[in-house]
């Protein structure tokens, strides 16, 4: 069972949103988590990609541009369908079961026992059968409805007896709840925690393999060889010696404590023998017989059985489904964790899910499904707002893995949808409270395929172990400065926002994007020769490694160090570097811009280019195999719509188009105004405006450029009595400072 290494307490657990569940609901509904926002094509790749053109990398960056804004808003449209949908299926259980009890959620009979009675009565309910005297008789649980669930009242299933999509989030009627903001408040809602805890204690038999008290207790040995525990005495007149439970105190982990492998009984006669019974099977050559007593009375030739272990497995699952040789999973102790401890200084809710380690695929990633990332890239790059992708009734082609499809293609994309959310973990907290011994850890294995992590908040270690059919999407991570690290050493990721600060380990095959990240921790990367990073800022004291790879990096700004070891490949366009860089080795094609003013140094044998722009190289450290070149920046003269601009050319004073060359290269300018209506003039994000402007119009958002933001206040005024318009004007303009 995966829930004997990784229990997610089912008296505390969360659906998918976060939202507290019954017991009976958990193993339902733990795999439908919350879907926020972005998934990317990545496909594997084993052999080196020849860094992109800069045309190639602006393309690039802009269809990451677009999935982002994509997912970003299929994040929107899941969140409001959960909160709408739960509250109102909240509403009607308050509005149509107030009344019901649990013993209505019972069925029975209402039975007349006296000496004149008939047997049957009329009575249909507890209450009024034993307020008449008469006896009531459990007859087991109601049918599943809108009141009722597994015999006791709760809202869990619709009028129709149909389980709730959503859920069932009562919290979210009454804003004044302890967990409102956690449940219902799209911003702070919490999914699992995953929490470090205290001390573990490790506990072993002092005779042989246990992993519990019981099976221990089992286990003793017989003064007489030929004993067990049944006939030790009885039969041979021996002394038996029982074994002894007790702890371990050097183990101080689960995985040295358990030391737990793959074994079989090679020999036995029949299957299904653990360690402690495999050392009493074996065969019986010449007579049938299944103990080696009875096997050898009646003349036949007894060969004992050997427990063996099998080499090459990791995974209880994959120990237990060999083929060749089903094997039995053994814990050679039992470790019991500590206490959970939740960490306030993150959480929005005092609650963990699970602690201190969980594994995936299981109970929240779906392990029965192999989704592609294809049905997403395609819905993006066809500009289908996510509110139309998520109810198409379009088919979904090539959404799943072969295996998947099979006898079943006629997939839209509102079921296509549906899936990813079985393979989304929505806002995970990996959290190590300061008192926690036993630090949080959670593993996605290699058995995940297409996989969304949505703003996870991470002060723990996090690993995606995947393969070559891992699609793994982190968006908006917070990996916090105290965090073990956020680490991938399989399959293909793509890191779409979020901030760093604590380490970030890439050492996987397969492709890899970064996508507007800000870093102020340690990042490497390796492995890889897939590599495409754009619109990241290396803040002071953030530090990049990179090693033996291919990679394109675009609209990058270090201020921190870019460190490059080993043979590679690498272009760099559009680089504002205020830091140092330093490549020891490799092919390279750096491009800096203004307002570069760090320093560049390349070791000897390090080929390729630096260009820059006049008057922002910064300190150029190269040797002979690279080259240097200044470009001049492109400036013109004239006006674009009245009030000065970067082109030749009018446009009578309100925007228009002004076009004109620069280097012998032809450009153009277009200018227009724009509007934004705001009730909260501090909610406007120039640079968030840009992008999602840039976006819609399909160019690069580092070529839109804001001339002037002027803000157009209105309020309102009241006076009392007549006041002239001079006056109102005279009193304003006082207040306001102004003439």
């Amino acid at each position: 069972s995966r829930l004997s290494r990784t229990k997610l307490a089912s008296d505390r657990s969360s659906d998918r949103f976060g939202v507290p569940r019954s017991p009976s609901q958990v193993q339902r509904t733990m795999a439908k988590m919350m879907m926020l926002i972005s998934l990317t094509l990545l496909q594997h790749v084993a052999l080196a990609v020849t860094p992109l053109s800069e045309a190639g990398a602006q393309s690039a960056m802009a269809r990451l541009m677009k999935m982002k804004a994509f997912m970003d808003g299929l994040g929107t449209y899941e969140v409001n369908s959960y909160l709408s949908s739960c509250s109102a299926a909240a509403q009607g259980f308050v509005t149509n079961c107030s009344g019901v009890t649990d013993d209505d959620c019972k069925l029975g009979k209402c039975k007349d026992y006296s000496p004149e009675g008939g047997g049957d009565t009329n009575h249909t309910d507890r209450t009024s059968c034993q307020s008449s005297g008469f006896s009531w008789e459990e007859g087991g649980n109601a049918p599943d409805s809108q009141c009722c669930a597994d015999g006791e009242t709760r809202c869990q299933f619709d009028a129709l007896g149909e389980e709730l999509e959503y859920g069932c989030c009562q919290t979210c009627l009454n804003s004044s709840a302890k967990d409102y903001a956690s449940t219902c408040v799209p911003d702070t809602l919490q999914g699992i925690a995953v929490c470090g805890t205290t001390q573990g204690t490790c506990f072993q038999c002092s005779m042989g393999e246990a992993d519990s008290e019981g099976s221990c207790m089992s286990k003793g040995s017989c003064s007489d060889s030929r004993g067990q525990s049944w006939n030790c005495e009885s039969e041979y007149s021996g002394t038996w010696t029982a074994a002894v439970w007790s702890q371990n105190t050097t183990a101080t982990s689960r995985a040295a404590c358990e030391q737990a492998y793959c074994g079989y009984c090679a020999g036995a006669a029949e299957s299904g023998h653990g360690p402690q019974s495999c050392a009493v099977a074996g065969s019986c050559a010449g007579y049938s017989a299944l103990d080696k007593g009875t096997c050898e009375t009646n003349g036949g030739n007894w060969t004992p059985a050997v427990w063996t272990k099998l080499d090459g497995f990791d995974d209880e699952d994959d120990c237990r489904d060999n083929p060749d040789n089903p094997g039995q999973w053994v814990r050679m102790r039992q470790w019991e964790s500590g206490d959970e401890l939740p960490d306030p200084s993150i959480m929005t809710r005092m609650d963990c899910s699970t602690g201190p380690d969980h594994e995936e695929p299981s109970h929240v990633v779906e392990p029965s499904l192999c989704l592609t990332p294809t049905i997403i890239e395609e819905d993006s790059d066809a500009g289908l707002t996510a509110d139309q992708a998520a109810v198409s009734g379009s088919a979904a082609a090539n959404w799943g893995t072969d295996a998947d499809m099979k006898g079943n293609k006629t997939v839209t994309r509102a079921m296509y949808y549906k899936m990813l959310q079985k393979v989304t973990v929505g806002n995970v907290f990996v959290v190590n409270h300061p008192n926690a011994t036993t630090r949080a850890e959670v593993l996605f294995n290699e058995k995940t395929c297409t996989m969304v992590l949505s703003r996870p908040r991470n002060k723990g270690k996090v690993t995606i172990r995947g393969s070559n059919k891992t699609h793994a999407l982190i968006v908006d991570p917070t990996n916090y400065a105290d965090a073990d690290a956020l680490t991938f050493t399989g399959g293909s990721v793509s890191i779409l926002g979020g901030t760093n600060a604590g380490g970030i380990v890439l050492d996987t095959p397969g492709k890899v994007e970064v996508f507007n990240v800000e870093n102020s921790g340690p990042i490497s990367a390796k492995t890889s020769q897939d590599i495409f990073i754009s619109k990241v800022k290396n803040k002071a004291g953030g530090s990049i490694l990179v090693e033996d790879v291919s990679a394109t990096l675009i609209d990058v700004t270090n201020e921190g160090s870019v460190t490059v070891k080993g043979d590679g490949s690498y272009k760099a366009y559009k680089i504002v570097n205020k830091g140092t860089v330093t490549i020891q080795g490799g092919n390279v094609e750096l491009h800096l811009v203004c307002p570069s003013d760090g320093e560049v140094t390349m070791s000897e044998g390090v080929t390729g280019k630096v260009v820059y722009e006049t008057g922002c190289a910064g300190t150029l450290n190269l040797p002979a195999g690279v080259t240097q070149e200044a470009e001049q920046q492109p400036t013109t003269t004239g006006t674009v719509g009245g009030s000065g601009g970067t082109a030749t050319g009018t446009d009578g004073g309100s925007g228009g188009t002004a076009t004109g060359t620069v280097g012998g290269k032809e450009f153009k300018v277009t200018s227009f105004e724009t509007q934004v209506v705001l009730a909260n003039v501090s909610e406007f994000a120039q640079e968030k405006y840009v992008e999602a402007l840039a976006a819609a119009m399909g160019v690069d958002a580092s070529k839109v450029e804001v001339e002037e933001v002027s803000f157009e206040v209105k309020v309102g005024y009241s006076f009392d009595g007549a006041v002239t318009e001079a006056q109102a004007k005279k009193a304003i303009a006082s207040l306001a400072g102004v003439a």
